[in-house]
């Protein structure tokens, strides 16, 4: 089902709606944000980074593999 896309602060509200219910059933969650669209994802993971136990994959995910990928090379 096609809906049309919340704007920004609709959006953010939303976001913010669903962490405080998280936080509030389930306290000490780790929560993974994935496939958020890029407009969306660095936004959101800087504003939750220093407040919740948030993880984004595309960010977070990518750079933790590749550092993992040159980590392991200098053993060799």
């Amino acid at each position: 089902m096609q809906h049309p896309r919340l704007g920004e602060d609709d959006y953010i509200n939303a976001i913010d709606e669903f962490i405080n219910a998280v936080r509030e059933r389930f306290p000490d969650a780790f929560i993974q944000f994935e496939d958020f669209s890029s407009e969306h994802a660095k936004k959101l993971l800087d504003r939750y980074r220093h407040k919740e136990l948030v993880f984004n994959d595309d960010i977070q995910g990518t750079a933790s593999t590749l550092l993992s990928g040159v980590l392991s090379s200098l053993k060799v």
